[in-house]
C-alpha cells in the first residue's frame, strides 16, 4: 500500500500532490524501463491510499460505517471521472493504481497544539483512537494482507531490500524542486489554465 498522509486540507486542494503521486509512480516505472504492468494487468501499481488527519466534517458520535461512507463519498468527488474537475489526475493516477482510497481522521486533541504538550497521549481525544482503530482494523484485516507486487512480481522478505533500494534511486531524481508558496500558486493557477503544457 502506498499512503499519502494530509493534515486539514481535503482532497480538492491538493490537485498538485495528485499529479506528484503520478510523477513518482512513472519515475518507478522509467526506473524499470517499464510502461506497463509486464504481467498485462492495466494498472502498474496496486494501491493509493490518502490518509486525511484533521478532518472536521464527522458528526459527533457518527458510526465508523456512516463515517467509511462519507470518506467514500468525499473521494468520489474528486477521483470518479463523472464527477471530478480534474480529469487530468483522475486518469492518470487511474491508469497507474488498482485502487486508490481514503480514510480520514479526526483531530486528536487541540492540546497537542500547545508548547506545553510533553507527548503525554492521555490528551488525545477517544474519538480519535476510535478512528486509528477501525483504520488499523481495515488495513490488517486479511483482505488487506495479501502479498504485495512490484511491477508484477511478489515483494518477499529476501527481495524488499533490493526493491526499496531500486524505489529509492527511482525516486531520488523524480523529487521536483522546492518552491516558495507563490511560486507553487503560480504553478497551479498555468495548470488550471491549461498552460502547462503537458
Amino acid at each position: 500500500m502506498e499512503a499519502a498522509c494530509y493534515t486539514k486540507p481535503r482532497l480538492n486542494q491538493t490537485p498538485p500532490y495528485r499529479l506528484y503521486f503520478t510523477d513518482f509512480a512513472r519515475a518507478a516505472l522509467r526506473a524499470q524501463q517499464l510502461s506497463a504492468q509486464p504481467d498485462g494487468k492495466d494498472q502498474p501499481f496496486q494501491t493509493l491510499e490518502f490518509l486525511v488527519r484533521d478532518w472536521p466534517h464527522f458528526q459527533e458520535n457518527c458510526s465508523l460505517s456512516d463515517a467509511r461512507s462519507m470518506m467514500k463519498s468525499h473521494l468520489d468527488q474528486y477521483f470518479d471521472p463523472k464527477k471530478s474537475e480534474d480529469t487530468k489526475s483522475v486518469k492518470a493516477l487511474g491508469s497507474l493504481f488498482q485502487d486508490i482510497d481514503v480514510w480520514c481522521l479526526p483531530h486528536p486533541s487541540l492540546k497537542i497544539e500547545r508548547d506545553s504538550w510533553n507527548g503525554d497521549l492521555v490528551v488525545i481525544e477517544k474519538e480519535f483512537w476510535r478512528f486509528i482503530d477501525g483504520y488499523m482494523d481495515r488495513i490488517f484485516s486479511p483482505e488487506q494482507l495479501q502479498a504485495k507486487e512490484n511491477l508484477g512480481n511478489f515483494i518477499t522478505v529476501d527481495s524488499f531490500g533490493t526493491v526499496l533500494r531500486e524505489f529509492i534511486a527511482a525516486f531520488s531524481d523524480a523529487a521536483p524542486q522546492a518552491k516558495t508558496f507563490s511560486e507553487a500558486m503560480e504553478a497551479h493557477r498555468r495548470e488550471k489554465q491549461g498552460s502547462f503544457g503537458f
